[in-house]
């Protein structure tokens, strides 16, 4: 538990809103699946559905990816420019 938990904490703060988002996105679409199938017991209907979520959720999951992408090379950038400000204050 603590090799998870120093794993967690060592990881950008994108990277961690990233797994938490795709938690949620998978748990909002297992969960509803799982309550039809307890309901009917259909299993044809249950796996079209399933796989149709799972896509939409893998859709879903590329595009805040990309969204999540940007503001990670944003905070980057920031660094960045705070190191090169930081190391030209020592130069002077």
């Amino acid at each position: 538990m603590k090799k998870i938990l120093s794993w967690w904490r060592g990881l950008s703060e994108t990277s961690r809103l990233r797994f938490q988002v795709l938690t949620a996105i998978l748990l909002l679409a297992i969960l509803p699946s799982l309550f039809i199938l307890a309901r009917n017991g259909d299993w044809d209907s249950w796996l079209l559905n399933f796989s149709t979520e799972m896509g939409g959720a893998f859709v879903t999951f590329i595009l805040i990816d990309q969204i999540l992408g940007k503001r990670e090379k944003r905070e980057e950038e920031t660094q960045q420019q705070e190191k090169e400000k930081h190391r030209f204050i020592l130069e002077l």
